[in-house]
């Protein structure tokens, strides 16, 4: 059940592209607390896109210590949203460009496992 309002995930989106843009990173670790606590899980578009958006945020921060820890346990973690693949996938191989082929090998069996 979605208990977040709606206004409250446009909010969280806006904070985080902000984060982004202005590459705060003293604000890093509490986007991750934010999809680490599950704080915006659920199937509804306004969930999805609001976790997406934090996701990326993440990923931009790449190859930044915390971000890297953050997208390699969220990348290891089979039950995390496939729909963020991607966004993992660019983040790893910012942090480890060394292992680009493998994770592009696994990101295209994740993505074969979803048709």
């Amino acid at each position: 059940m979605d208990r977040t309002p709606a206004h409250g995930l446009e909010i969280l989106s806006d904070l985080a592209f902000v984060t982004g843009m202005t590459r705060n990173i003293d604000a890093l670790a509490s986007l991750i607390k934010i999809v680490d606590g599950k704080s915006i899980e659920g199937e509804t578009q306004d969930l999805i896109d609001a976790r997406g958006t934090v996701v990326s945020v993440v990923q931009g921060f790449a190859p930044e210590t915390e971000a890297k820890e953050a997208l390699e346990r969220w990348w290891a973690n089979p039950k995390f949203n496939w729909r963020h693949t991607q966004q993992l996938f660019l983040g790893l191989i910012s942090c480890s460009p060394d292992k680009t082929e493998d994770y592009l090998q696994e990101f295209f069996q994740r993505i074969a496992k979803q048709r």
